[in-house]
């Protein structure tokens, strides 16, 4: 069950007096996050011992299968990436769902997208989907958007504002940016990218 959906149900059975107390929706996000197990098989370019590392990927952080070695990868090679999810779970009641939307990829307008909700104590789910290419960057660049959120940037309002860096994209599907998250999502993909090329080599 989704998250939202607990959430919900749980409140409809307090209204109707089926259920008390209701838990807080800090309490459904930390008990609804899915941790990201260690992968069994051996990541292409990813030594053993690194995917060891895995037992430590933060428990806010749920990642769809398909998306699982990818991010493995990006874990072991990427201190940029690794930074991002750390400031994740340093944060309060947050969840983030990586998720593979094959159906971008014909997107005229994006390959990426981050959806932000904020729920009753201040708690907030952000679900990421991006496209089966430059995955690496494209995650990269919208998980900076959520520590953008987590540093208290917002950056709608930031780009209605006109502040250097941020603004706003198309005219009847409207879409904000940041240079920031652009500048971090190629910067992880270069990390990536430069561990693979060293494996191969040694």
């Amino acid at each position: 069950m989704h998250v939202l959906e607990a959430y919900l149900l749980l409140q409809v059975a307090m209204l109707i007096g089926q259920a008390t107390p209701a838990p807080s929706a800090t309490q459904i996000l930390l008990d609804a996050a899915q941790p990201m197990t260690a992968v069994q098989d051996r990541v292409s370019g990813v030594p053993n011992d690194a995917l060891s590392a895995l037992t430590d990927f933060p428990s806010k952080i749920w990642v769809q299968d398909s998306l699982r070695d990818v991010v493995a990868r990006m874990w072991a090679t990427s201190p940029t990436f690794r930074k991002q999810c750390q400031q994740v779970q340093a944060a309060g009641a947050v969840q983030v769902q990586l998720r593979l939307d094959p159906a971008l990829v014909a997107s005229p307008t994006h390959l990426a997208m981050c959806e932000l909700r904020r729920y009753q104590d201040d708690a907030m789910i952000a679900r990421i989907s991006v496209s089966p290419v430059r995955i690496a960057e494209l995650i990269g660049h919208e998980m900076e958007h959520v520590c953008e959120r987590l540093d208290g940037i917002k950056i709608e309002r930031e780009a209605r504002s006109r502040r250097a860096g941020y603004y706003m994209l198309g005219t009847t599907d409207i879409r904000y940016e940041s240079d920031r998250a652009i500048r971090v999502g190629r910067q992880v993909q270069a990390e990536v990218n430069v561990a693979g090329v060293l494996t191969r080599t040694q």
